[in-house]
């Protein structure tokens, strides 16, 4: 599993609660950076497809922080 930063905004568009502790939800309709950090100014890590699911972890400031299974 991978570590990455997103805009709640846009990643939180459908959220189910998952047997863990995380929520799961899924990318929008579009693509979406994965950052180092919660802000723009934060190293871009990669993109997201739209549709992809993502285990959030924590807000910050509008960001969430989720876990990705690029598997």
């Amino acid at each position: 599993m991978k570590k990455f930063i997103l805009s709640a905004v846009l990643a939180a568009a459908a959220m189910t609660a998952s047997a863990a502790s995380a929520t799961q939800a899924w990318i929008g309709d579009y693509h979406l950076n994965a950052r180092s950090g919660p802000g723009t100014n934060y190293h871009k890590l990669g993109t997201f497809n739209p549709c992809t699911a993502v285990h959030v972890v924590a807000y910050n400031h509008g960001w969430a922080k989720v876990y990705f299974n690029h598997n």
